[in-house]
């Protein structure tokens, strides 16, 4: 017969997966904890970067739009044909957004540099 005293319960299995499922979550609330460190680190540092970029964003398309139906509008009050005003306005509503696109191009650039890459050669 087995020696009682060598014998492994119940209680013991528990208590060592207690202890290795411990580690493990230290590990995991750890990890978690540095990436909360990381994220708050980036919204101090870039938050006002990021809403700032959304709000000239925002107003660029806003702009654009108000451009293109001005030029339109401006075009039928001369006289010129209704299909070629609202084409005219709408080149002027793309020509504003590709603008908006490069400049935003060109933000992310600029945020990898902040980041430490560059762009590539």
């Amino acid at each position: 017969m087995a020696d009682p005293k060598n014998q492994i319960t119940g209680a013991d299995t528990v208590e060592k997966l207690g202890q290795v499922m411990g580690e493990g979550m230290d590990q995991q609330v750890e990890t978690v904890s540095r990436w909360v460190d990381t994220v708050i680190e980036f919204g101090v540092t870039y938050g006002f970067q990021l809403i700032g970029a959304l709000v000239f964003l925002a107003i660029g398309l806003k702009a654009a739009s108000w451009a293109g139906g001005r030029v339109a509008k401006i075009l039928e009050a001369r006289k010129i044909d209704v299909t070629l005003a609202r084409f005219i306005g709408n080149v002027v509503k793309v020509v504003g957004n590709v603008v908006k696109v490069v400049g935003i191009v060109f933000l992310v650039i600029i945020t990898l540099g902040n980041f430490g890459r560059g762009c590539p050669s």
